[in-house]
């Protein structure tokens, strides 16, 4: 819970797709690249199995979000 706490002082935060985000993004057909900024806007802790788990926005603008751990 200590990292969640520490994470959420610094909501939204800027980050950049990893590879195994862009494949998963890309299943859904989304056009995203390594250079795409998208904002990690809430954090959750789904226990041990799922780990922490991080609602993203591809666009402020879109209000589009997804999750992903």
């Amino acid at each position: 819970m200590k990292l969640i706490d520490e994470m959420e002082r610094y909501l939204p935060i800027p980050v950049y797709p990893t590879k195994e985000l862009l494949q998963l993004l890309r299943k859904q057909r989304k056009d995203i690249s390594t250079d795409t900024e998208l904002i990690i806007t809430k954090v959750f802790d789904s226990g041990d199995v799922g780990g922490i788990v991080c609602t993203i926005l591809e666009d402020e603008e879109k209000k589009e979000a997804f999750l992903y751990h």
